[in-house]
C-alpha cells in the first residue's frame, strides 16, 4: 500500500541520516498507523502567503504613496495588484499560499463544537496561531 511504502521510505531516510532512536517506533507499521491518526485527528493546516501580507501593506498605503507606486508600476495600484494573480493564476492556480501542517499541544484541547465560538488565525504568517473569538463568550460557556 502508499502507507506502508511511505512508512518504508520513512524508515530507511531515519536509518541512514538522521538516525534518530526516538523515532524508530513511530516507524513500525503500528506506530506508523497510530502516527497518522493522531495526525489526521489533531493537526491544523498552517497557510501564509507573503502576496497577500505584500498587498494588504499596499491597501494601507497613504494616497500619496500609493500615487508613487502607481507611477513605478506604471498603473493604479488595484490594476497592479489584479495584474500579479492573474499571472500567478496563469502559474500556478489558485494555490498560491505556503502551505503545512503543525500539531499545537493547546489548541488540539478546544473548540471542538459545531457551533464554535472561536476561530484559528495566523495572524503573524508564520506558524504561531492565534485564537480569536468569533463571537461574544459568556463566562459559563464550555465548547
Amino acid at each position: 500500500s502508499q502507507v506502508e511504502q511511505l512508512r518504508y521510505a520513512l524508515e530507511q531516510f531515519n536509518e541512514q541520516y538522521m538516525q534518530i532512536v526516538e523515532f524508530k517506533w513511530f516507524l513500525t507499521s503500528n506506530g506508523f498507523r497510530q502516527l497518522l491518526a493522531l495526525l489526521g485527528r489533531n493537526q491544523q493546516g498552517i497557510g501564509t502567503s507573503s502576496l497577500a501580507i505584500w498587498v494588504k501593506n499596499c491597501e494601507a498605503l497613504s494616497i500619496s504613496q500609493q500615487a508613487v507606486a502607481a507611477a513605478a508600476a506604471s498603473s493604479d495600484v488595484s490594476q497592479f495588484i489584479d495584474a500579479i494573480y492573474t499571472k500567478i493564476d496563469d502559474v500556478s492556480g489558485e494555490f498560491i499560499d505556503c502551505e503545512g501542517s503543525g500539531l499545537f499541544k493547546i489548541q488540539s484541547c478546544l473548540n471542538h463544537s459545531c457551533d464554535a465560538n472561536a476561530e484559528i488565525q495566523y495572524q503573524h504568517n508564520n506558524s504561531t496561531l492565534s485564537v480569536v473569538a468569533t463571537r461574544l463568550i459568556s463566562n459559563n460557556e464550555v465548547h
